[in-house]
């Protein structure tokens, strides 16, 4: 049985080291909660290892990737409720990362599969740091993160003030997942597919270090190399936003992102506060835009500024979202039609939170050609 779906009393508490040299263990059911560590597994070096159906509630990160940590894989997991300080000090799920003595890092082909994040700070981040004064190298190529869903629910949503309320449009936490760096290898580019994302909202800076406009996923600083596909986000205060306060000649470039949907993005039950956009994307090149959906989003949806040459943005279906628009482009093909192509009639149907006794089944209306 998934250790999430038992009671406290049945679990043990549980953390892992595995250290240069440690390869191909399976370890299978470990849980940590409640408060019991700040990391409940470091991978330092270590290669083609496998956490399987692990449990995590009321900690801070779950598990940390170091330099040459490649091949490793966390699937069939649940990662529930990240302890509130840890929140607002900005912690991460699961995250990639070399401190600030390195001057370059590289973990390879390690896999996040299959796992549900649930109120989290960041679920997935790929962070870099600065080394006398120049931002990090880093290569994270053949990372995988396909079929999970990352959520916040509204017991973490607050009024912007630090006062809990279910109703409420800002949160203590900030992404799904968020990108500092990619994949220097054009053929073993860093896959996101296949997840559901949702519940995101603006950050509540209140006693708090978190600062995000409610997006659920994020680039920044260069990350070439992406495929992004067949994602689907909703119910959030932004979508997909690629940036650039670094001064990289490029936030995003040589990237797929195809046949992802975008469901009521600033648009969410209850919203009255000016939202983010459903995707916004800038210093981006050699970059393909296609066969996405966008049904129900509000404020502006598409490529926002200063955008490169390469840019290819066509068959987009673009659907009640009375405020799209693209500006500001400086080379590129775009095709901007807002009527759809096909009808969509079809309702998605899909179930979450199946690693606990409380499976849910949740639907979108009208997303799917008919």
């Amino acid at each position: 049985m998934h250790p999430g779906k038992l009671n406290k009393n049945q679990l043990a508490n549980f953390a892992l080291y595995f250290n240069s040299g440690v390869e191909h263990w399976v370890v299978d059911r470990m849980a940590s909660f409640d408060h019991f560590i700040v990391r409940a597994v470091t991978f330092r070096g270590a290669k083609n290892n496998i956490i399987n159906r692990a449990f995590t509630k009321q900690i801070t990160t779950f598990a940390i990737f170091y330099d040459g940590s490649d091949g490793n894989v966390i699937q069939n997991s649940r990662f529930d409720t990240m302890k509130e300080s840890a929140r607002k000090n900005d912690n991460c799920s699961i995250l990639f990362f070399q401190g600030s003595g390195y001057k370059s890092f590289s973990m390879k082909n390690n896999k996040i599969l299959n796992n549900e994040f649930v109120n989290q700070n960041d679920a997935i981040q790929i962070a870099r740091q600065t080394y006398d004064g120049v931002l990090q190298e880093a290569n994270c190529e053949g990372t995988i993160i396909d079929n999970n869903h990352i959520s916040l629910r509204p017991n973490i949503y607050t009024d912007g003030n630090g006062n809990y309320t279910p109703n409420g449009e800002r949160a203590y936490a900030e992404n799904a997942m968020d990108f500092k760096a990619a994949s220097e290898n054009v053929n073993n580019p860093v896959i996101i597919t296949n997840n559901i994302l949702w519940g995101f909202r603006r950050s509540d800076k209140t006693d708090s270090h978190c600062d995000d406009a409610g997006g659920a996923l994020a680039t920044h600083f260069n990350t070439p190399n992406m495929v992004i596909e067949d994602n689907i986000i909703f119910d959030s205060a932004g979508g997909f936003g690629s940036g650039d306060s670094r001064n990289y000649t490029l936030a995003l470039e040589n990237t797929s992102i195809k046949r992802n949907l975008f469901y009521r993005v600033g648009q969410y039950p209850n919203s009255t506060s000016r939202s983010t956009t459903a995707m916004q994307l800038t210093e981006v090149d050699t970059t393909t835009i296609q066969h996405n959906v966008f049904i129900n989003c509000r404020h502006k949806l598409g490529l926002m500024a200063w955008n490169k040459k390469g840019v290819t943005f066509i068959n987009n279906d673009i659907i009640n979202c009375p405020d799209a628009e693209i500006r500001n482009n400086i080379g590129g093909i775009y095709e901007f039609e807002t009527s759809p192509r096909i009808e969509y009639t079809k309702d998605l149907k899909f179930t979450t939170d199946n690693y606990t006794n409380n499976q849910k089944t949740m639907t979108l209306e009208n997303v799917l050609k008919k």
